[in-house]
């Protein structure tokens, strides 16, 4: 399927912005990891 897997555990604390590419367009998404 369209489906993917962040391992986040390795990242810093902060915000980031996903692009994620679909079948529709862009979907863009705010995350933020404490």
């Amino acid at each position: 399927g369209n489906q993917s897997t962040l391992n986040l555990a390795n990242l810093s604390a902060g915000v980031y912005i996903l692009k994620i590419y679909t079948n529709s367009g862009f979907v863009v998404k705010k995350l933020i990891k404490q």
